[in-house]
């Protein structure tokens, strides 16, 4: 009974978060990754991906580190739903450690 009550507090937004939140997250493989956010769902091999890193996003009172993917195309994916908060020039630990694991798996998959 207490997994509904963001539904009965936030309506439809409450709603979306019961259903979707346990499959925040990403997942890997040697062929790519699959990264759930809050309303979609996307998938990149391995070899659209030329690097995994750590993009920060300046606020007025903190900063959010985010796991980026910069892709072979030129243009950036970042994964939002995994952010973390950081103070000054201190990073979020969990996102440089969740970034050096996607980033050993591309390398790991790519040199096959």
């Amino acid at each position: 009974m207490v997994h509904l009550l963001p539904v009965v507090i936030l309506g439809v937004p409450g709603v979306v978060l019961t259903f979707r939140a346990p499959v925040f997250g990403v997942r890997y493989g040697p062929d790519g990754l699959r990264y759930s956010g809050l309303l979609n769902a996307r998938s990149h091999a391995w070899t659209d991906i030329r690097e995994v890193r750590v993009a920060v996003v300046s606020g007025t009172v903190y900063s959010s580190d985010v796991p980026e993917l910069v892709l072979a195309s030129g243009g950036t994916d970042q994964l939002h739903m995994l952010s973390g908060h950081s103070f000054g020039r201190a990073r979020n630990r969990r996102v440089v450690r969740l970034v050096a694991e996607l980033e050993a798996a591309r390398a790991a998959a790519l040199s096959r």
